[in-house]
């Protein structure tokens, strides 16, 4: 009877020892979303303090077409994205769809394989993959010569536009060079400045990089003509409510061309090209 008590004892101090498991760990904050043509890559900031701990095995990374789905304090019910633990602070979601917007949440893991609680602070991020485009475009001289092959260029697909009959037909936009009194002038207008031209609208917001806007702000986009010079971010809303942004890169004085780099978003309707 000893024995069986003594045994019985042992079974009940190890049921309750292993009754609490691994600590449930924080999430950690996504800083940063860079959107490919099928794919998004998410980055967060590491905290050393949950990485250090002897409970933490990894991230998981979860993606819905329904925010509301990733609003639940238990994952249990949620399909992480990912077949095995993150090890790093970074994750790229391949593939997606472009004409999808997605919300992406990750969560961190512990060693029983359970995810803890959502970021309070950013619970998610709002993502739709784009292509991209690095194109160099023709600039038409004037006054002067009016019909420069490939002034106009057509966001969806990247295609120059030659002008015909003094327009640029399926271009969304087109570049000039103005040359008058020694001052040199580079410009982009939309297509709509010509007859039976596309509208589309767009706002300078100077010197930046590509990737240093998050989003475009629809009430920004008013202009139908921006001049601009290297380095110059420049966004747009096509005529079907297509955004994009555009960053010059270079310009060839001599061959009178600039070299540029743009997101375009393929969702209509969504201003978002990467979330930071």
């Amino acid at each position: 009877m000893k024995t069986f008590i003594t045994f019985a004892s042992l079974i009940a101090v190890a049921l309750i020892a292993g009754c609490g498991g691994a600590e449930l760990l924080n999430a950690p904050e996504i800083n940063t979303v860079i959107m490919g043509e099928t794919s998004v890559t998410v980055v967060w900031t590491v905290d050393t303090t949950i990485e250090n701990s002897t409970d933490f095995n990894g991230y998981n990374v979860y993606v819905a077409t329904d925010s509301t789905t990733l609003l639940v304090e238990s994952a249990e019910d949620l399909s992480a994205f990912n077949a095995t633990p993150i090890t790093t602070n970074s994750y790229e979601i391949t593939p997606l769809a472009q004409d999808s917007v997605y919300y992406i949440q990750v969560r961190t893991l512990n060693t029983d394989d359970k995810a803890g609680d959502y970021n309070a602070t950013k619970p998610f991020v709002t993502a739709s993959p784009r292509p991209e485009f690095t194109v160099t475009v023709t600039l038409e001289l004037a006054p002067g010569n009016m019909n420069e092959p490939g002034c106009g260029l057509t966001f969806a697909t990247g295609a120059l536009v030659d002008e015909t009959n003094d327009e640029f037909p399926g271009a969304d936009v087109f570049f000039e060079r103005f040359i008058q009194g020694g001052e040199e002038t580079l410009q982009v207008n939309s297509a709509s400045r010509r007859p039976n031209g596309r509208t589309t609208l767009m706002h300078s917001y100077g010197q930046m990089e590509l990737d240093s806007l998050s989003e475009l702000t629809p009430g920004d986009l008013i202009d139908d003509h921006v001049p601009f010079i290297v380095g110059d971010l420049i966004g747009f809303v096509t005529e079907e409510e297509n955004y994009v942004k555009l960053h010059v890169d270079a310009y060839d004085s001599t061959g009178a061309t600039v070299d540029v780099t743009y997101a375009y978003q393929d969702n209509a309707g969504v201003p978002i090209l990467i979330a930071k």
